[in-house]
């Protein structure tokens, strides 16, 4: 199961790098609200800036959004989040049960990346979405690891073997 899942990511980076049409996403994870955008990936910035409330409602509109998009042009959708003390977890975890393709990407090869973009050190939330997306283009990526169904089920059953052997 485990080689699976890698082998798929595996692919998934290369196809990133060899600009397979998709539609990429980058959301910047914050606590109140995510900034995302949108673009193909040959470049088309399709939603440059897309406030997204850190609430069901507000990822409901996001995905309706999405799906929109996503009919339209028929093309996957596949998602880049930052690490961000955890706040990422709930809307990576929602992006996952719609379906989505959803990866992470590391602080510190976004923060590399964020000054190769127009020249500027400038730390902005829709930067940082583009930065997203232009790692993604790249194929910077990292495996998101979803807290829901058999993989949440299997760490549940380790911390209650844990809590088993300490007693």
């Amino acid at each position: 199961m485990l080689g699976k899942r890698i082998n798929v990511f595996e692919e998934l980076v290369v196809s990133l790098k060899r600009h397979d049409p998709r539609l990429l996403v980058g959301i910047d994870v914050a606590k109140q609200s995510h900034m995302a955008r949108v673009e193909h990936s040959d470049g088309t910035v399709l939603l440059e800036k897309v406030g997204i409330a850190n609430t069901r409602p507000g990822f409901e509109s996001f995905r309706q959004r999405l799906e929109k998009l996503r009919e339209e042009t028929g093309l996957e959708v596949v998602c880049a989040l930052e690490a961000s003390g955890g706040y990422q977890k709930l809307i990576g975890n929602y992006m996952v049960q719609s379906g989505y393709t959803v990866v992470q990407v590391s602080g510190v090869v976004a923060n590399r990346n964020r000054r190769t973009i127009g020249g500027s050190w400038l730390k902005t939330d829709p930067r940082d979405a583009q930065n997203l997306v232009d790692l993604l283009r790249q194929g910077k990526i990292l495996r998101f690891e979803s807290t829901c169904g058999v993989l949440e089920e299997a760490r549940q059953m380790i911390q209650y073997d844990r809590a088993l052997v300490m007693e």
